[in-house]
């Protein structure tokens, strides 16, 4: 006949499942934690290339009027016309090919047209572009050239509480205000409401992902 778990057996038992478990939770914070550092580092990095780019050809990548004259025209690569802004669609599209073909960013399969112009981002397959707001509904701030990081281009690619992590680190901690925000693209993924709640701040509660971010490249 075999003996029976004692009461002291059973309790050491459970406080090695709940120290494994604590763990595991732990670790899974952890990691967490690390990946959306990645996505902070991976925003400052794509700000410094752009100032970077910037003051080598006092241009912004996509918008530079002489980029055939340094690069060619292979590979849809097209000029800018200088003013300032990263117009869609073309402007958008050239953009890291721009950045690649000088050097300050890696290739990553950069083509200059739709399907081949987005960064990729190490987080949830997350991508990248650079525009400006003007006239593009969405944005709480016009008229700013932008880096958008995305599902798919507009989707949502945090949940709530991630984006504001990220926005903290960078900026205010607000959604709507300041150098990081986000899209709010009505039927898309990425809402009001699934983002804030509706209100003036992220829907911390919320583990559903519901934001896409925006942050301010202007010099």
């Amino acid at each position: 006949m075999k003996k029976a778990f004692s009461l002291v057996e059973l309790a050491i038992v459970l406080t090695i499942i709940s120290i494994l478990v604590a763990g595991a939770v732990g670790g899974t914070k952890v990691l967490r934690l690390s990946e959306l550092n990645g996505v902070i580092k991976t925003i400052t990095k794509h700000k410094s290339d752009i100032n970077t780019f910037f003051s080598i050809y006092t241009a912004l990548p996509g918008d530079i009027d002489n980029a055939q004259d340094l690069w060619g025209s292979a590979g849809n690569l097209d000029n800018g016309n200088g003013d300032g802004v990263i117009d869609w669609s073309s402007e958008t599209f050239d953009a890291h090919l721009h950045m690649s073909k000088a050097e300050i960013i890696a290739d990553s399969g950069y083509t200059g047209v739709s399907g081949g112009y987005a960064m990729p981002i190490d987080f949830n397959d997350g991508e990248a572009f650079l525009i400006n707001t003007k006239s593009h509904f969405g944005y709480y701030i016009q008229n700013i050239n932008i880096l958008q990081i995305a599902s798919e281009i507009n989707n949502a690619l945090f949940i709530p509480k991630d984006a504001y992590y990220i926005d903290k680190k960078l900026d205010d901690g607000a959604p709507k205000t300041g150098k990081v925000t986000f899209r709010n693209l009505g039927a898309a993924t990425s809402n009001d409401a699934a983002c804030t709640n509706s209100s003036t701040g992220y829907y911390i509660s919320s583990e559903t992902v519901g934001c896409n971010i925006v942050f301010d490249i202007n010099m």
